[in-house]
């Protein structure tokens, strides 16, 4: 016997719109998906992006993506960052970031 929440019809499927396609968007999404909400992601741009951005995952952030089931990949992906600088407009190094500040998967 199944109990009414254990299976939704498509008339009855609750639809989500999450604006924002960046990792809480993405993410969101995907445990909407696990519990059977009909999820659209939107994100406003030119076009599709063709690189990244670094990402920090550490902490919580390990559990999710290992509950996500996506922690291998992330740590097949990772790079190894040496510091982190920030330039204005005329190349002049305005700031910078130690390695130890930078701590990434371990």
């Amino acid at each position: 016997m199944q109990t009414a929440n254990a299976q939704r019809d498509t008339a009855n499927t609750m639809k989500v719109l999450i604006s924002g396609a960046s990792i809480a968007g993405l993410t969101l999404a995907y445990w909407l998906r696990q519990h059977k909400f009909d999820v659209t992601v939107v994100e406003l741009g030119a076009g599709p992006r063709t690189g990244g951005a670094p990402i920090d995952v550490r902490g919580l952030a390990l559990d999710v993506a290992d509950r996500m089931g996506i922690l291998p990949g992330i740590r097949a992906a990772r790079e190894s960052m040496e510091g982190a600088a920030f330039v204005n407009a005329a190349g002049k190094i305005v700031g910078s970031l130690s390695p130890d500040l930078l701590a990434f998967i371990k």
